[in-house]
């Protein structure tokens, strides 16, 4: 059975992590940031983490080429 609209392990850290920083810094964590704070192998894969949280409506991601581009969604 899949988690509909709750996020994984993996992906509840990386949302954790993500309000904790905008808490703290007032904006979001670059995906380099993410890499290097929680461990992850690649930028691909904090991107790929980063769309399953958009998947589920927790995040969304806005403009295109921006470092920063991680927003929170009421659902967060």
């Amino acid at each position: 059975m899949k988690n509909r609209g709750r996020p994984a392990t993996r992906q509840r850290e990386l949302l954790d992590y993500v309000k904790a920083v905008i808490s703290r810094d007032g904006v979001a964590p670059s995906y380099s940031m993410i890499q290097k704070d929680l461990d992850v192998g690649s930028a691909g894969e904090v991107r790929k983490l980063v769309c399953r949280l958009e998947k589920v409506g927790k995040v969304r991601r806005v403009g295109a080429g921006r470092v920063r581009r991680i927003r929170l969604t009421s659902l967060a």
